[in-house]
């Protein structure tokens, strides 16, 4: 099957079913995105808009004398029924469904959802990067300088919508000396760097400010974890001297490094062996192998 639409340069465009679907999906996704932009006063806003506007149409002008709650708890199903139509079942379950005062918020979505209603937006239609591209290049080597274990990109499907993916390097990382690597604090940091030097405001974009958000990435961990750690660190750490008293070694990658837990086994009343010098001496250990952001602790 094919369909043909008008885009607005006046042009014909035939499209596969398949092509088109995925097109109609695209922009239901983009939709339901933009939606999670906006609160409940929105959704109130827009329902009190629809309906009152309905109410004026049924009722004429008399429909001002009535109090919004009297006409809520009259109309409201009627309402219902007659905007939904045949999409009433999609979103209401029950034929009789009488509308709550604290629901409306959600309805108003629905109404956005069916097209019965338009939502404002102050959403910039220039990418952010396209409007700052060298500026933030090089605003990110100065967050990065001397990072040379990240590596930064930068996407943005809408306009305002940015996402920074920090691309994380684990092994090297944990032997840096750099600073612990957080999402939320190296957002914080971003956004008032380039605050600072653009002065752009960060917002929600339909309020007509830049949402950005950091992501970090760890890279090559399940390799090292593999084929170091495993095959390496933890096999000398049993090979040490009091190393038969371990039982397991746990890891758990953390934004400050790694804490690594030592497990032991039963060892009575054995005087000789003492867990906290043989933590020390693992703690060492991986000190000289240069991993400075490795915790070792007994659990």
């Amino acid at each position: 099957m094919w369909f043909k639409i008008f885009i607005f340069t006046m042009k014909l465009l035939t499209l596969k079913e398949s092509e088109f679907f995925s097109m109609v999906k695209t922009i239901v996704e983009q939709l339901e995105t933009d939606l999670d932009q906006y609160d409940d006063t929105d959704f109130f806003d827009a329902f009190v808009h629809v309906f009152r506007k309905w109410a004026a149409n049924r009722l004429g002008e008399e429909y001002e004398k009535y109090p919004f709650s009297y006409l809520f708890k009259e109309y409201g199903h009627k309402f219902l029924k007659e905007t939904f139509g045949d999409k009433y079942e999609q979103y209401f379950r029950s034929d009789d469904y009488t509308p709550q005062r604290h629901l409306i918020p959600r309805i108003g979505k629905y109404l956005v959802q069916i097209g019965a209603h338009s939502l404002p937006s102050l959403r910039n239609q220039t990418k952010f990067t396209k409007k700052y591209a060298k500026h933030i290049s090089a605003l990110l080597e100065i967050f990065l300088d001397d990072l040379d274990f990240v590596r930064p990109e930068i996407k943005e499907y809408k306009p305002y919508d940015v996402d920074v993916n920090l691309y994380l390097d684990y092994p090297s990382y944990l032997k840096s000396n750099a600073v612990h690597f957080n999402s939320y604090n190296l957002g914080k940091e971003l956004r008032n760097l380039f605050a600072e030097h653009l002065g752009v405001e960060f917002g929600n974009p339909v309020h007509g400010k830049v949402k950005l958000e950091v992501n970090i990435i760890r890279e090559n961990e399940d390799s090292w974890v593999k084929n170091v750690l495993n095959k390496q660190i933890k096999k000398h750490i049993r090979e040490m001297e009091g190393g038969r008293y371990v039982h397991s070694i746990r890891f758990e990658p953390k934004d400050y490094g790694a804490l690594m837990k030592i497990i032991y086994k039963d060892y009575g009343r054995n005087d000789i062996f003492k867990p906290y010098e043989f933590r020390n001496k693992v703690r060492q250990y991986l000190q000289d192998l240069g991993y400075n952001k490795i915790t070792v602790e007994n659990a």
